[in-house]
């Protein structure tokens, strides 16, 4: 994929410096949020602090997204309706919390009052969200200039480190006989929610995506027939089942045959 020329204003021109300083490509991106009305077009891709990072522009404001599970689902600054991050749960330094029907509650409690620093150091403004998924946490936020948007990505970061690990798949032994080898991919993969899964596979590199294409679709048939006969542990391998298809026509979206 070839580099996107821009000229799209501050956002766009801090896109272009935040690519120059991690060596990595604009790329064109086409990704709506329901948080704001236009959509992200353009993204940089790269990693930080060991983690995988999309920043993405739309012209007014960053979607800074890195992926990491979390077994806690928050907003912050602005509720969340994807997610079902809405129920009021109090503030952290003066930002508002929302929780999720799942992954809140005491998980999160406990999260907040072990790490009562960690939200206010992202400096949330007015018009900003954080949102703690099951799969990524993400940050709206407006331009503020290269060195502090970087100083707030550090911030996120380290926030992310914090946060508690993610449930486990099933084990192994309920999968059936034969579809064992898919294990590893459950905890990344399976996702049953059609917008975070959306999102994971736009957010994911091709060399990953072609590994869950060319791992589960020899599957595919054995995975149908679990299904139909309703054994034990078949709930996520139908979600992986639709990754997989859904990383095939995001890799010939991008131009990879794989």
């Amino acid at each position: 994929m070839k580099k996107v020329a821009t000229d799209r204003g501050e956002a766009g021109a801090e896109l272009e410096a935040l690519a120059r300083l991690v060596g990595a490509p604009v790329r064109g991106r086409d990704h709506r949020h329901p948080a704001l009305a236009d959509p992200f077009t353009h993204v940089v891709r790269f990693n930080h602090r060991g983690h995988r990072i999309a920043w993405s522009e739309n012209g007014s404001h960053f979607l800074i997204e890195v992926e990491r599970p979390s077994g806690v689902v928050f907003a912050a600054g602005q509720p969340d309706l994807v997610v079902g991050a809405r129920r009021p749960a109090g503030e952290i330094g003066g930002v508002a919390v929302f929780e999720g029907a799942a992954g809140g509650g005491a998980p999160l409690r406990a999260w907040i009052d072990a790490h009562p620093a960690r939200v206010p150091a992202l400096g949330i403004r007015a018009g900003e969200q954080l949102l703690v998924a099951a799969n990524r946490t993400t940050l709206i936020a407006e331009p503020g200039g290269l060195e502090q948007d970087m100083q707030r990505l550090d911030a996120l970061c380290v926030m992310v480190d914090t946060l508690p690990d993610a449930v486990s798949p099933e084990p192994t032994a309920d999968l059936p006989a034969g579809l064992e080898q898919l294990q590893p991919l459950l905890a990344r993969w399976a996702i049953d929610d059609d917008e975070q899964r959306a999102v994971a596979i736009d957010h994911a590199p091709e060399d990953e995506l072609a590994e869950v294409w060319q791992t589960v679709s020899p599957q595919l048939g054995a995975i149908d027939d679990a299904l139909q006969q309703g054994d034990a542990g078949t709930a996520p391998l139908g979600s992986l089942a639709q990754a997989a298809l859904e990383a095939k026509q995001e890799l010939q979206r991008r131009g990879d045959p794989s």
